[in-house]
This record gives C-alpha cells, structure tokens and sequence, in this order.
C-alpha cells in the first residue's frame, strides 16, 4: 500500500491525501504516474522533495512511533467506527445528551445514542468502597484516568492508593474499570467519588 501524506511541519507529515492499494510490488512504473504541481504553477504548491520509504521510520529517521500516531489519531479512528456521522468537531453535541463528543470518547459512551450518557456502571458501595466505570483504552487515547474523594463535594483529593484493574477492551476499545478505594476512604460517614480524564 502506497499512502501520500501532506507536510505539516519541516520533516513531520501530516495528514493522509491519497492511498492507492494494490496487490502488485510497487515498482518505478507506479511512481512514474505521480505528478506534482510546482510552486510557479500553483502558488499554493511548496514542494521541496519527495521521499519514498518502507516504512514511517524510512522517511524520517527516529520518528517512526510519532509519526504513525500522526497519521491516524484515536479520534480519527474513533470517528471512523461511527460511520458517516459527523464527529469532527470534538466540542460539538452530535446526539444532544449533554455530553460533547470529545468527552463521549474519552468514557467510552455512544455519541450517537443520546441513552448512553453514563459511563458508571455500578455506584459505589459506600462499604466495600468498590464501583465500576467505563473509559476508552488509556493505550489509545493516551490519558491517565485518576480516582477522587470527597466528604463534601466541595474539597477533593486524590485517592492515589485507589486500584483499577481494567477489563480486556472490547471490539470499540472500551474497557470497564473496577475501582476499589484504599481502606482509609472505606466506611466514612460522608463519601463522593469521582474519575478524572487528564493528559
């Protein structure tokens, strides 16, 4: 598979423009029939250089990792498994529940299902200390998800002793999460929980 990305920035590239699939070996005579305006022609062109290369790391040496996570974002495949519905403005509302589309995806929730707008799947057992909650994979989205308590809903603190064994995600990359708080959150008279989503 051959992929024709734009440049974004000096020596990084940015979004795929064309793709061309083929079972053949991809030869000098495939590259032959790729033309490129020139800059005199259309000032809208800046080419500088082609680089044709096996692999990310081929093209630009030490970047491989970065630059597959550039050419297709979580977001981007996120979007991708909801069909011809328009998610591309992460702040927008698509299904009108309340929640943005951006944060539909970080909890693992449907954006085009206006019922799916909880990501807790069980409340918590004040005396166990244990509740259950859904997320997109951390390994995709890149987010460290964090447990908080509070007495008050007003001062919170993290529960940093707090476990969340994660479930295998499923074929959309959600997982649901166990949470067990550590022992001395357990059994307090007043208790609010929460989970935060942060870079």
């Amino acid at each position: 598979m051959l992929e024709i990305y734009k440049v974004a920035t000096n020596l990084t590239l940015g979004s795929v423009v064309s793709t061309y699939t083929t079972t053949s070996n991809l030869d000098q005579s495939l590259f032959d029939t790729i033309s490129c305006g020139s800059k005199s022609s259309n000032p809208a062109h800046s080419l500088d250089e082609i680089r044709f290369g096996a692999s990310y790391e081929a093209v630009i040496p030490g970047q491989s990792g970065q630059q597959a996570s550039l050419a297709i974002s979580d977001e981007q495949m996120w979007q991708s498994s909801f069909g011809s519905a328009d998610l591309s403005d992460p702040s927008a509302d698509l299904d009108g529940d309340g929640r943005s589309n951006g944060n539909e995806r970080v909890w693992g929730l449907g954006p085009t299902n206006a019922s799916s707008i909880q990501p807790i799947e069980t409340i918590l057992d004040p005396l166990a200390g244990i509740f259950r909650y859904t997320r997109r994979d951390p390994s995709l989205t890149g987010l460290t998800y964090t447990v908080w308590t509070s007495a008050n809903l007003t001062a919170w603190t993290e529960d940093a002793d707090a476990t969340q064994p994660p479930s295998e995600p499923n074929e959309n990359g959600v997982q649901t999460v166990e949470v067990t708080l550590s022992p001395e959150r357990i059994g307090v008279p007043s208790l609010f929980v929460q989970v935060r989503a942060s870079n």
